[in-house]
């Protein structure tokens, strides 16, 4: 009988441990939410043959729902704390946070025929004769290999390979580099380029607006320093007048809205520390250190492969920074040596995983993020390109259509979460549930030691 207290002790722990795990997030009680994607090693080898080498445990990760066409014609980008514009929810009570790429159309364009040829020689498919390090200028120098070829930006035929793989990708917003309206019939080579460049995106536009039965995308424009001096605010009045007229007003159904309103993203405004107000639009500045910016394109790891003097570097843990209104951006690796001497070179050949590091931390951090921005679809001079294509560093085939989708779906699938690590690969929830468990387990070997002792 002296065992008795004993055994109603151990019981009450074990009642007490088994309510701690009953009142957990559902995220770690689930049986089909899964938090392996938290080990990510498995998915950062990058093969000399493909990059699109994924682990086993993939096809075991829940991976959310399929919004239906109607759900996704439905998304608006907006900021959570507008409930009137709010992103849907899924069956499951999911936030749904869309995801996009930069997409720039400036490849393929012949300034002597005035025709989108495409073919090396053409416009940022190495256009200048130099390529060689440190011996001068390097401007729109490229050394990976799209897998369809150099290819012409306003081209429908490129244009259907790029989104169908960004759907595949999981993406659904694109953000277009836009380099004013130009000059056809200018002096120089920029005028009669950045006006091709114009009517690309215009292309870009009818195009989606015209095969929207096959994909649902939203635009947004993001305007590039194209002006070598500063802009007036009556320029830029200009300038926002004619994106309204040429672009959101005709194309409204497919345009990103943030806030309430049309987003219109500039890059690094090099005169100006923020763009002049616009009522008509949301603004935001996008870009990299050291600029004033409040959007980055992404924020380099805690260690560069290498980098040129001058470099502008800052070192984050793999944690990618979340603007105020819930942008974060991530690349899967930078290597800009090949253009400009202040150069950095980030998991050239992807042994570091940061891309995965970075999306890891973005759905650990779920409930401050609003829109995900990749850096870049095809920016093949800093060469964060993810469409395929076959990489120079890693000697070959690279395509990161699948590791994207899977991370988006994982991004989907994941509850908005309040209580998260920042620095490890586990959850504090995690954690929780292991001590839980093994308080429950002691107490079951406990209570039976106990019981074998009272009826001796």
């Amino acid at each position: 009988m002296k065992a008795r207290p004993a055994v109603l002790l151990v019981f009450l722990l074990l009642l007490l441990s088994s309510a701690f795990i009953l009142m957990l997030p559902p995220v770690v009680r689930s049986s089909t939410t899964t938090t392996e994607y938290t080990t990510i090693t498995s998915y950062t080898t990058l093969s000399s043959t493909t990059t699109e080498t994924q682990s086993s445990t993939v096809t075991s990760v829940h991976v959310g729902t399929n919004y239906s066409t109607e759900f996704i014609n439905s998304v608006v980008v907006s900021n959570s704390n507008e409930t009137e514009m709010s992103p849907p929810y899924d069956s499951a009570g999911n936030r749904y946070i869309p995801v996009g790429a930069f997409l720039y159309e400036w490849y393929g364009y012949n300034v002597t025929s005035g025709l989108w040829t495409g073919g090396l020689g053409t416009s940022h498919w190495n256009d200048t004769s130099n390529d060689v390090i440190g011996s001068g200028p390097k401007i729109n120098i490229v050394k990976d290999t799209p897998s369809i070829g150099f290819y012409a930006s306003d081209d429908n035929n490129t244009l259907s390979w790029q989104l169908s793989n960004m759907q595949k990708a999981g993406i659904s917003v694109i953000v277009a580099s836009w380099w004013g309206v130009g000059n056809e019939s200018g002096v120089g080579n920029n005028a009669k380029e950045d006006a091709a460049i114009n009517n690309a995106v215009l292309n870009l536009f009818h195009y989606v607006e015209s095969t929207k039965n096959l994909w649902n995308f939203r635009i947004a424009i993001m305007v590039e320093p194209f002006n070598s001096t500063d802009l007036s605010t009556s320029d830029y009045n200009n300038l926002y007048s004619y994106i309204e007229n040429v672009f959101y007003k005709p194309f409204n159904d497919i345009t990103v809205y943030w806030q309430g309103k049309p987003l219109l993203l500039g890059f690094n405004p090099q005169y100006l520390p923020a763009l002049p107000a616009a009522s008509i639009f949301t603004l935001r500045t996008e870009g990299g250190v050291p600029n004033p910016v409040n959007w980055y394109f992404w924020e380099g790891g805690s260690y560069d492969d290498s980098s040129g003097p001058g470099a502008q570097i800052k070192n984050y843990e793999y944690a990618p920074g979340i603007s105020h209104d819930g942008e974060v951006g991530l690349a899967w690796r930078y290597d800009d040596h090949w253009q400009r001497p202040n150069y950095m070179i980030f998991d050239q050949n992807g042994s570091q995983g940061m891309y995965n590091y970075e999306w890891n931390y973005t759905i650990q951090h779920r409930s401050s993020v609003n829109l995900v921005l990749l850096y870049g679809w095809n920016e093949y001079h800093e060469r964060t390109e993810l469409e395929p294509h076959y990489d120079f560093t890693i000697k070959g085939s690279v395509n990161f259509v699948g590791t994207t989708g899977y991370w988006v779906k994982v991004l989907e699938s994941t509850p908005d979460q309040s209580s998260l690590s920042s620095g490890t690969q586990t959850t504090i929830p995690g954690l929780a549930w292991y001590a839980a468990g093994i308080v429950a387990i002691l107490a079951m070997v406990l209570a039976a030691f106990a019981y074998m002792r009272h009826y001796k």
